[in-house]
């Protein structure tokens, strides 16, 4: 006759603190709960032993039972009286997915920041990102004390939620709004100094060209800017932005382009939630932690404490998953290839493709049963679980998606992931090729992959591809920054591929059968690939962010001389791009207390990095380009020996250049890049003058025998005829020309738009050459078939080889001309 009403098992429940031990109290209604896997007791035991360190950061895979392991540390901290508790995950949607996994264990959850009973510690708060980190935070704003206190807090997929935390304390105002107008008159002037050019393409909102206001010009006008924010802060562009960032805009960075402002900011300034700084205990959960300094410089997080991770004994816990790069291999092999391979595989099972824009998903539309861009992301996804779909296309996104089991047996990661904001573009400009860019992008292709596999008795086929991609997984070291069990998926694909070099997509298409037929051998070895990896348990090199971190803290609470933190740092780096790009933020603190110094600086870290994104006031001096020495084909063969070890590295890479030197919306800066590293592997020598002093024609080539192309870029171009602005670009690139160099050298100007005809307007310069659609394409297939030809005899064959080659493909200078280009033809 007992009455088990009466009776309340939260009781006991409460009364334990070892989170094994409340896993076993807890009246759990799911019988895939029945124990725990021993990868969530090794870090549990470790997290309890350490629990009262304020910062903490734990490594476990994806599929390893984080959220289980975050929902037990958290009860454990609510019994300790460390309360209240809040479950942070990235989105809404996936914050639900945690309060249904609470639900099942039998651990109180609510939804309500202000619910009493998260209040009284008596529920786990489960929310996201976006409700902890707003303007109108629930949590409290600063100067505001907090409104919600936090005790305890877990962050999970914590490099997920990073894309969201910046967006919040981000200011993104578009062109129609009185804002726009009211700062581009502020700084205008400004930004013509810097380059006039550059500042046409801004007004005219050329795609892919961004404009970075001078660090000293907002300083000195941030009381108008301060002014003009103000009269607008209720807007609904600035009401839940404005807050988070008004105690710091001296600080901030304004960025102009795309028909839009930027207005961002170095270091997130997260004081202004108190309720998170104040919290006594913080978990920080990833399964991909290739860079830990992001929790300095985004979550102020300890140093000291997320130094050392916390993680399982063994990283073999990871589902099954196997990882081909087929055009590292093949490189005859097209994407037009693997689409039609994703598309054969989409009839019976689910294929999921993601691409870093839009522009890419067109190349998958006529294909696509659905393409999924952020508002449709819920939607897509219990699709996707629920049933047969076919092929998806994401956009843009690489983290915050869990697609398990049948959701997605076959993942696509097309391209390199695209960085969020403007100011991002802009560092990822001046970093690149840097081992920081390359962790960074490394990093976001890890979380990508990880996509398919949820569990650790899942299974997902992973294929990668497009050049740019493959060429900075396998040509730039990429592959030393995944993680180890990722590594040791990755190194059974590489002896799986050398078996089907020759084999074309057909071979690619039987291994993967292995894995979806459930092959015993292809099982037993998938299994034996991860048995021996170990999480690495240390951090990645934190010495920058640390020192990053701390002059943005001593600058924020005005503090003098914040810049010292950098300069300790700055010369052991031991790259003068990131050098240089460090003494750039040294510049805009000194600023604040002595700009004449500021600008010695900058001029100091221009020439050590010259793609920076602004040039000091005095200008940077041109430095003309000294004449080669060398003939074309003994320049082009030096080139090859010393940048390329083998055959499949220099077809890969020059892959990757040709496949950015397109007609697009979204590469302008890649565009050019490439088109200046094409000089070399041609054996010209080339220039970025636009780029380096703020004048002169977008690409300059030296091509020998005082000949040189004056090439402006447009490839970014939607227009069907060429501007009258485009041509007079040209032809101040040609006056700037003439100004620079003797009088014995001559130059072609070469406008690349994807049009030969000029509107009636315009006046072409003398002797102009357009390369247009029809010709660059030529021209990038010439280049691909001489490296082709080229490929397998460079590191052994004579000059005279490399000069036959050159000729027949109609790669010397003139026969570049004529073959490629053509005269313009006015409208």
């Amino acid at each position: 006759m007992i009455d088990f009403n009466k009776i309340n098992p939260q009781a006991a429940t409460s009364a334990l603190l070892n989170p094994r031990e409340i896993f076993s109290s807890l009246p759990k209604t799911n019988q895939s709960y029945n124990y725990l896997r021993d990868v969530q007791v090794e870090v549990l035991d470790q997290w309890f032993d350490r629990r009262t360190e304020k910062d903490l950061r734990i490594k476990m895979n994806t599929g390893g039972g984080k959220t289980l392991v975050g929902l037990l540390l958290l009860k454990s901290s609510l019994n300790e009286n460390c309360g209240p508790a809040v479950f942070i995950a990235p989105t809404a949607y996936l914050a639900t997915q945690v309060a249904a996994e609470a639900t099942r264990l039998g651990i109180a959850v609510e939804t309500d920041p202000r619910s009493t009973k998260v209040m009284q510690g008596r529920s786990i708060l489960v929310t996201s990102i976006n409700v902890l980190l707003n303007g109108k935070s629930k949590f409290g704003v600063y100067p505001d004390p907090p409104q919600i206190e936090i005790g305890s807090l877990v962050l999970d997929d914590a490099h997920a939620c990073l894309g969201t935390a910046e967006a919040q304390f981000t200011l993104n105002i578009d062109k129609p709004h009185e804002v726009y107008k009211r700062l581009f008159q502020l700084f205008e002037e400004s930004m013509s100094e810097q380059s006039s050019a550059r500042l046409l393409e801004i007004r005219n909102d050329e795609p892919g060209k961004f404009a970075l206001v001078p660090f000293w010009t907002w300083q000195d006008r941030i009381r108008e800017v301060e002014t003009i924010l103000y009269a607008h802060k209720d807007d609904d562009d600035l009401k839940f932005n404005w807050p988070l960032l008004k105690e710091n805009l001296r600080l901030c960075r304004c960025v102009f382009g795309n028909g839009s402002i930027e207005i961002s900011i170095p270091c997130l300034p997260i004081n202004m939630i108190p309720s998170f700084v104040a919290a006594k205990r913080r978990v920080f959960m990833s399964a991909t932690f290739a860079d830990d300094g992001v929790l300095l410089t985004h979550f102020d997080a300890n140093e000291a404490t997320i130094a050392k991770a916390i993680s399982p004994g063994s990283a073999s816990d990871l589902g099954e998953r196997l990882i081909l790069i087929p055009q590292e291999h093949d490189t005859s092999i097209k994407d037009e290839d693997i689409k039609s391979y994703a598309k054969s595989q989409s009839g019976n099972r689910n294929v999921v493709v993601i691409v870093p824009s839009n522009f890419r998903a067109k190349f998958w539309s006529d294909c696509a049963d659905r393409i999924v861009v952020a508002g449709d992301l819920e939607d897509a996804v219990k699709d996707l679980k629920g049933g047969h779909v076919g092929l998806v296309v994401f956009v843009n996104k690489y983290d915050g998606v869990d697609l398990p089991y049948d959701a997605c047996r076959l993942l696509v990661l097309d391209g390199l992931p695209d960085v969020r904001r403007m100011i991002d573009k802009l560092d990822e400009s001046c970093l690149y090729g840097t081992n920081m860019a390359v962790t960074s992008t490394v990093q976001m292709i890890e979380q990508g992959m990880g996509r398919g596999i949820r569990a650790s008795d899942d299974s997902c086929a992973v294929l990668l591809m497009g050049r740019t991609l493959v060429d900075r997984l396998c040509a730039k070291g990429g592959i030393g920054h995944l993680t180890p069990a990722t590594r040791a998926q990755y190194d059974l694909g590489q002896q799986i591929s050398e078996q089907l070099k020759t084999g074309g997509m057909s071979a690619v298409a039987q291994a993967f059968d292995y894995l979806f037929s459930r092959n015993p051998e292809w099982v037993s070895a998938a299994r034996t690939a991860v048995v021996h990896a170990k999480y690495d348990t240390g951090s990645s090199d934190l010495t920058v962010s640390s020192a990053r971190r701390r002059a943005f803290n001593d600058a924020s609470f005005h503090l003098s001389a914040p810049y010292q933190h950098l300069e300790s740092i700055k010369r052991s780096v031991n790259d003068k791009y990131i050098e240089g790009w460090i003494g750039f933020q040294i510049a805009e603190y000194k600023n604040i207390t002595n700009s004449e110094e500021a600008q010695k600086i900058l001029l100091s870290s221009r020439l050590k990095n010259p793609w920076l994104p602004v040039r000091p006031l005095a200008g940077i001096s041109y430095s003309r380009m000294k004449e080669s020495t060398q003939a074309q084909a003994e320049r082009c063969l030096m080139i090859l020996k010393q940048r390329f070890q083998s055959e499949n590295a220099l077809l890969i890479h020059t892959a990757s250049l040709l496949d950015q030197i397109e007609f697009r919306e979204d590469n302008a800066d890649q565009f050019e890049r490439a088109l200046d590293e094409l000089a070399d592997i041609l054996g010209f020598e080339s220039q970025r003058p636009e780029k380096e002093t703020g004048r002169g024609p977008d690409v300059l080539w030296s091509v020998g025998s005082q000949l040189y192309f004056v090439i402006e870029c447009k490839s970014e171009a939607v227009s069907a005829t060429i501007t009258k602005t485009y041509l007079n670009q040209l032809a101040g690139s040609v006056n700037w020309f003439q100004s620079e160099y003797d009088f014995g050298a001559s130059c072609i100007p070469i406008e690349v738009h994807p049009s030969t005809t000029y509107e009636y307007a315009a006046t072409p310069v003398e002797g102009t050459r357009v390369l247009d659609r029809e010709g660059l394409t030529a021209f990038r297939g010439a280049i691909r078939m001489f490296t082709v030809a080229v490929s397998p005899i460079f590191r052994t064959c004579e000059t005279t080889e490399v000069a036959k080659l050159l000729n027949t493909y109609g790669l010397l200078p003139l026969s570049i001309i004529q073959k490629f280009t053509s005269a313009p033809v006015m409208k």
